[in-house]
C-alpha cells in the first residue's frame, strides 16, 4: 500500500528476474539487504 511505509516496489525483468526498491532494512533481526536481478545483495 503506497500509503504505508516502508513502501517498495518491484521491477519485473524478464521472465524469471526482479528487483526491489529500496532495500529492505529490518529493524527487528537487523537484516539489510538488495534484491537486484533476483539476487541478495547484503549490506555490510
Amino acid at each position: 500500500m503506497r500509503s504505508q511505509t516502508p513502501f517498495w516496489s518491484v521491477k519485473v525483468e524478464g521472465a524469471n528476474e526482479f528487483s526491489v526498491h529500496p532495500s529492505v532494512d529490518s529493524t527487528t533481526c537487523g537484516a539489510h539487504f538488495w534484491i537486484k536481478n533476483s539476487e541478495v545483495i547484503w549490506c555490510d
